[in-house]
């Protein structure tokens, strides 16, 4: 720190030390010491600083030393030190406890090495007051007169000028200052007893000497004249109490507390009279007022107490609405022929009770509307899945809804039992089952293979441009095949077909095809199956002049492998031929021969391989179907012979619910199309996974409906509906069959996946 900012401190330590020994007057200098400084002046600068000046002397020396002293006390020095040889002038700031009303007169000589100047002449300084204390004030409550106590901070005044204003209650002035009548010139507390009760008031303080004043002393705190009122109140309904919070400031004056409540419109204007709250003895800052009528509106206000002194009362800037009680302990539990309901009502003023139920099978949610008493209902829905009802308290402008309860239709006769396993994983884009009941999981970002203690390691390109649909299988010995496409460099949509899989010791890749391969939103523009040796078969679509954007029948290419070469086959021969394609699929029957499956506008269309690069095609008995174009589509086939195609389609006669449908070719003649289960159309896309067992013996199709994830298996007496989980907002994952021909359905949980298995 510099000299120049230490100095009013040393000037400080010294002036509180009043004098001491040493001092007077310094031994004469010699002839040869420094030169001594010259007319050396002080002048004041407010009540509490002086300025110091003086001309420096024009021989070499090493520094100044000042002394000061108070009236005819011996000199003293004011720092350790010297003042720096450049200084010509300082300021120095007193003490507020500094002796006052005296003469400070100060000297300066300079120093070279061990020798000192001659003094300087000396300049004086007359002091005025000081400033008192800060006064501290507190009403009394016995002389109702507010009574001022202070440090006067002086030892010669001879007068006190005492001042008030009116202030808020953080002590902003917003009156006048008005000097008061002091009868002790002396004194240092003072009792006034002229304030006005209900005010706020501060003071400040200032020493005399004769006609010369001090500073005024810092402001009193604001203190209230009388009680002082609450600085805020509020309330609020709190449904769970079923009561009104209120609650306000604290307040040191009172010993009591009054609450009032009245009834109030919507603006929290009273609408009657002022009725106290009861509350318990003692004083306190907030309340739960559980004497409110439910649908009514309140306004609240408060007064501070102490002894039968009453505060100004204030008001809520807001109504309190109190809603209708909403019913409570709902239950609900599936019997014979629907779900039992059952609640405890609370509200006095509803005027009906309303059943909602979701999901919902039509535009309203409402199931039941019943008189205010009811405590129960059966709601006689039987259709399969998880519901979730509320229970309403209703007026005609007010309703209050029940905490949700859930539960579930029992699964009937025939239906599978599923056994969920948690699974960690993280988040997927794909999966396939194992032979061994354990699933290949793979990631779209980054694209590649995770590694879950399976016998192969993780598989991460870092250059799949693009993955299919499937991203993942795995053949018959349990290892994992991916395809995907890799871009080929400054060819806009050309790409590099990569096969990569695990034969049971590393990782290969191969190349399968490059050309511009498109993506549409049905389609990302290839698929693949495996067949029994475990060599992908795939169907891709192209680019080509004629169909830039692929969705033809001669823009598909069936692609298999002969020996070591991939054979390309263009469906070309298809008749006739298809130029609105949006959906397709390849599937292998038990042979491994390939049948193609087209989704081609409102129609779905069977392609079957009689011979190399020669098609046949079907139109399917679907009838006109949504589910030809970008809706689910999928086939799985046991032989050339039999085999089932399941699709999405609006249910006819309804815009909101779609079904899930099967047509199944039995003895080579297709069967008429069976409605499996349905769905509300909620916005959600279709997701839905169908396999078929590896003896061939089992067929299964997963569905996500609004009501839950339901499964839907085919017996010897036909197809049977499963109730697995309720509603998901992901997609079904996967769905498989491992090699004991056990069922496993991968679905999303809240952390990681479930394995719903038999």
């Amino acid at each position: 720190m510099s000299m120049r900012a230490i100095l009013p401190t040393l000037l400080l330590a010294l002036v509180l030390a009043c004098g001491g020994g040493g001092g007077g007057s310094a031994p004469p200098v010699p002839p040869s010491g420094p030169p001594a400084p010259t007319h050396l002046t002080v002048t004041p600068e407010g009540t509490n600083t002086i300025h110091l000046a003086w001309q420096a002397p024009s021989g070499a020396f090493d520094g100044y030393e000042l002394e000061a002293r108070i009236a005819n006390d011996p000199y003293e020095k004011l720092h350790t030190g010297l003042i720096p040889n450049d200084y010509i002038a300082l300021n120095l700031t007193f003490s507020a406890t500094a002796p006052d009303n005296t003469t400070y007169t100060f000297r300066l000589r300079t120093a070279r090495g061990s020798e000192f100047s001659a003094y300087s002449n000396e300049a004086s300084h007359a002091r005025g007051p000081n400033a008192p204390g800060q006064p501290t004030a507190t009403y009394d409550w016995g002389q109702a007169a507010i009574l001022l106590t202070w440090n006067r901070n002086t030892t010669g005044s001879d007068g006190l000028r005492i001042e008030r204003a009116e202030c808020t209650s953080y002590g902003s002035v917003t009156g006048s200052w008005t000097s008061l009548s002091v009868p002790d010139p002396l004194a240092s507390a003072y009792l006034d007893r002229s304030v006005a009760s209900g005010l706020y008031y501060t003071y400040r303080l200032t020493n005399l000497k004769g006609a010369v004043a001090s500073l005024a002393s810092t402001q009193s705190a604001p203190i209230f004249a009388g009680l002082e009122a609450v600085l805020y109140i509020t309330a609020n309904y709190d449904a769970g109490a079923r009561g009104v919070q209120v609650s306000w400031s604290s307040s040191s004056q009172a010993d009591g507390v009054l609450l009032e409540r009245t009834d109030c419109d919507a603006n929290g204007t009273p609408l009657g009279v002022w009725t106290p709250v009861a509350l318990p003895a003692g004083y306190r800052t907030s309340f739960l007022d559980q004497g409110v009528q439910e649908a009514s509106g309140y306004a609240y206000r408060v007064s501070n107490l102490r002894g039968q002194v009453t505060s100004a009362a204030i008001q809520t800037a807001y109504a309190v609405w109190i809603p209708l009680f909403a019913p409570v302990g709902l239950t609900v539990a599936p019997i014979p022929g629907g779900m039992q309901l059952t609640w405890e009502n609370r509200s006095l003023a509803a005027t009906q009770i309303v059943i909602r139920r979701a999901p919902s099978i039509s535009s309203s949610s409402e199931v039941a509307i019943l008189s205010p008493g009811t405590t129960s209902y059966v709601d006689p829905v039987t259709a399969l899945g998880y519901y979730t009802y509320t229970v309403v308290a209703k007026t005609s402008s007010q309703e209050a809804s029940s905490t949700p309860a859930a539960a579930s239709t029992p699964n009937p006769p025939g239906a599978l039992s599923l056994n969920p396993t948690p699974l960690a994983f993280p988040g997927l884009a794909d999966a396939a089952l194992t032979p061994a009941g354990t699933w290949a999981c793979a990631t779209s970002q980054p694209f590649g293979l995770l590694s879950n203690s399976d016998p192969w390691p993780a598989y991460f390109p870092g250059i799949a441009a693009r993955s299919s649909s499937p991203i993942v299988q795995v053949d018959r010995q349990g290892l994992p095949h991916l395809i995907y496409a890799s871009a080929t460099p400054g060819v806009s949509g050309s790409y590099t077909l990569i096969h990569a899989w695990f034969n049971g010791t590393a990782w290969n890749a191969e190349n399968i095809l490059t050309g511009q391969i498109p993506w549409t939103s049905a389609n990302p523009g290839w698929t693949f199956r495996l067949d029994a040796a475990g060599v992908p078969h795939l169907l891709v679509d192209r680019a080509t002049t004629e169909a830039p954007y692929g969705g033809t029948t001669s823009s598909l290419l069936y692609v298999h492998k002969a020996g070591s070469t991939w054979m390309q086959e263009s469906l070309s021969s298809v008749s006739p031929a298809l130029n609105n394609v949006g959906t397709f699929h390849l599937a292998l029957d038990a042979s491994d021969q390939p049948r193609i499956l087209l989704g081609n506008g409102n129609s779905v269309v069977d392609c079957t391989r009689t011979a190399p690069n020669t098609w046949t095609a079907t139109t399917l008995p679907t009838g006109a179907v949504s589910a030809g174009w970008y809706d689910y589509l999928d086939a799985l086939w046991a032989d050339a012979s039999n085999g089932w195609i399941f699709y999405e389609s609006s249910l006819a006669g309804s815009s909101v619910s779609y079904g899930l449908w099967v047509l199944q070719m039995k003895d080579g003649a297709w069967q008429a199309p069976r409605l499996l289960g349905a769905r509300d159309q909620d916005g959600s896309q279709t997701s839905a996974a169908a396999a078929i067992s590896p003896n061939l013996s089992r067929v299964a199709i997963a569905y996500r409906t609004t009501a839950g994830v339901k499964a839907y298996h085919q017996a010897p007496d036909g197809w049977h509906e499963t109730l697995v989980a309720p509603p998901i907002s992901g997609v079904i994952r996967q769905l498989g069959f491992d090699s004991q021909q056990k069922l496993h359905i991968l679905l999303p949980a809240t952390n990681g996946y479930t394995d719903f298995h038999e």
